[in-house]
């Protein structure tokens, strides 16, 4: 039974790894280091200087459940601590070879607690300062079903490297080793600039990092936002309360955001955190609390997509105007009315004039206004510069695109710059509006009928 509930929390190397990382910081550590063989395949031994344990709470930390932090079904509600189950260790000890090294006071002394596949074989006085190290040897040893579906040691470095980057990313006042054999991977000193410590984890980062933040409705969301060199994957961690975590929900928030053309995002890290009330997420959703539930799912996605969107805008950068040259034609002109302060009245759809105008906007549109004889396009008098050729479009004659989202154009008017995905949208605007118009919107019979249930003020509304 054991080592059934063990395959379900200790999934692979880098699942051991995530766990005794996060007792290390329950136990309020500054410093982690993490040591690695095979992948974490061979080995996994992570040191602390926490809090330690007393030589009988080291033997009941090997019991499942015995160091839960839920001591009522209400705390599942709130929970601030990584580890409340007491399964990690338990887990770890029934499918591997394991030593628990510990000590609260180095004056009194430590541990030493030897257990092989879930029993214990030797409980001895050590010599530690205050802290512990957890030593997992061959883990899955008597499970070969499970360890016969290990991946390459390389493969599993990668994930156990991973699960050290986001804690390392989380806890930036907490120093962070890993080693792999002879090498060392990570080396990042604590910092309280979490900009630092994202250099220090990946180290060759084209360009500065750009920190965003938005705070809406009771959501905090701020990240990192390190530019790639345009090609390939963005690259997300994401950290909820302090817990890397995966979710669906803000990772399709944040592909919404990079995945727009003339981004530039190809190759992006970027980092999100986000800050609920403890009581509105639900980490209790996966055995190795991977994952997390919100109460208001809506509300966040908003959030992180509004926050990104501004990340983004500001890792473009400004372009800088030098001058400004307003033709006498159009300063005569005079501006616009005056404001009122009062509300206008919808117009009928097709009855709205354009923004400006252009004979691109078609028939209903005004005439556009032709420039006086006495000027051209850049604000220069007639004949002190060549016209533009002959428009092949309705805005004018194509120059060309740019990164594959804008279109650059000119007419006698000067340059025409087109955003396709906001033209995209004024197309799909209008033909809604014309539905709304009267026109027929297309519909589709269901293959069988669906039966809803309405209360009495939706019918009035039907």
């Amino acid at each position: 039974m054991n080592r059934i509930a063990a395959g379900e929390v200790v999934e692979r190397p880098s699942s051991a790894v995530k766990e005794l990382i996060e007792n290390s910081l329950d136990a309020e550590a500054r410093r982690i280091d993490i040591e690695l063989a095979a992948g974490g395949r061979s080995l996994v031994r992570v040191a602390d200087d926490g809090g330690g344990m007393e030589p009988d709470d080291a033997l009941l930390a090997l019991e499942r459940h015995a160091t839960s932090k839920i001591t009522s079904a209400a705390d599942l509600e709130h929970i601030a601590s990584f580890g409340f189950r007491g399964e990690a260790l338990p887990a770890m000890a029934a499918v591997s070879r394991l030593v628990l090294l510990t000590a609260a006071n180095p004056v009194e002394g430590g541990v030493r607690i030897t257990v092989e596949g879930g029993r214990i074989l030797g409980v001895e006085p050590a010599a530690r300062p205050r802290g512990t190290t957890v030593e997992v040897r061959d883990l899955f040893f008597n499970t070969p079903a499970r360890r016969k579906f290990l991946r390459a040691p390389e493969t599993e470095l990668r994930h156990a490297q991973e699960a050290v980057w986001g804690a390392a990313l989380a806890h930036p006042e907490v120093e962070f080793t890993l080693r792999h054999g002879s090498r060392t991977l990570i080396e990042a000193a604590p910092t309280t600039d979490p900009g630092q410590r994202l250099r220090d984890l990946w180290g060759r980062l084209e360009g500065p990092v750009h920190r965003f933040e938005e705070l809406a409705s009771g959501v905090e969301v701020w990240g990192l936002l390190a530019a790639g060199g345009g090609a390939g994957k963005p690259t997300l961690t994401l950290i909820v309360n302090g817990r890397p975590v995966r979710d669906r929900l803000l990772v399709g928030a944040v592909r919404r955001v990079l995945g727009v053309p003339g981004t530039g995002a190809g190759g992006a890290r970027v980092v999100l955190f986000v800050t609920v009330p403890a009581d509105e997420v639900d980490v209790n959703v996966h055995p190795t609390k991977a994952e997390v539930r919100f109460a208001r799912a809506g509300s966040i996605f908003a959030v992180v997509e509004r926050a990104l969107r501004a990340g983004v805008a500001a890792s473009q950068g400004h372009v800088g105007v030098r001058r400004v040259e307003t033709p006498q034609w159009v300063a005569e002109s005079g501006p616009g009315p005056e404001p009122t302060g009062e509300v206008a009245a919808i117009e009928p759809p097709g009855s709205r004039r354009p923004l400006f105008s252009h004979p691109a906007w078609g028939e209903e549109a005004a005439e556009p206004v032709a420039p006086p004889a006495t000027w051209r396009a850049g604000g220069h008098p007639a004949g002190a510069g060549a016209r533009a050729a002959a428009p092949d479009t309705p805005f004018g004659r194509l120059i060309g695109q740019y990164r594959s989202s804008f279109l650059l154009l000119e007419d006698d008017w000067g340059l025409v710059i087109v955003d396709q995905h906001v033209a995209h949208e004024r197309v799909l605007f209008d033909r809604i509006r014309g539905r709304l118009a009267g026109e027929t919107a297309p519909s589709q019979r269901l293959l069988e009928p669906l039966l809803c249930e309405l209360d009495e003020a939706a019918v009035d509304a039907l």
